[in-house]
């Protein structure tokens, strides 16, 4: 009994290891790329600059429903991750890719687009990760 715990610890360890390298050479791989483009932002885009952007966030992450729900959500986030530790790890790869996209979807006129770019990028690194 357990000999079959230490091979599947083993393995998952193994998972966790390959895991966690897939997401470092997809990272640097998005980031190489996205050094490259030197995009405008969109004229579509509310904001062109940080500066611009940063009063407005502070104004929307006062309300206190704004402030409940984010409180909610990263609780059910850190409960989620102690139940199951591998989603850090897919978490982890989900802010990569999606810092690494940054860059990239900058000049893109709509949001749809960009996160339909971030999905297809995020789902094929996960099947290259998992092999399905």
């Amino acid at each position: 009994m357990s000999r079959g715990r230490k091979q599947n610890s083993t393995s998952t360890s193994i998972r966790a290891v390959k895991c966690v390298a897939a997401m470092v050479c997809v990272y640097c791989a998005l980031a190489s790329v996205s050094s490259f483009l030197v995009v405008q932002p969109a004229a579509s885009k509310p904001y062109a600059v940080w500066s611009e952007f940063w009063p407005r966030y502070l104004e929307e992450h006062s309300q206190p429903l704004n402030q409940q729900l984010h409180f909610l959500g990263t609780g059910l986030a850190i409960l989620i991750a102690l139940r199951n530790p591998m989603t850090i790890l897919a978490c982890g790869m989900a802010i990569s890719v999606g810092w690494a996209m940054v860059p990239i979807c900058r000049g893109m006129e709509t949001g749809l687009l960009e996160f339909v770019a971030f999905i297809l990028v995020y789902i094929g690194c996960t099947k290259f990760l998992i092999k399905s």
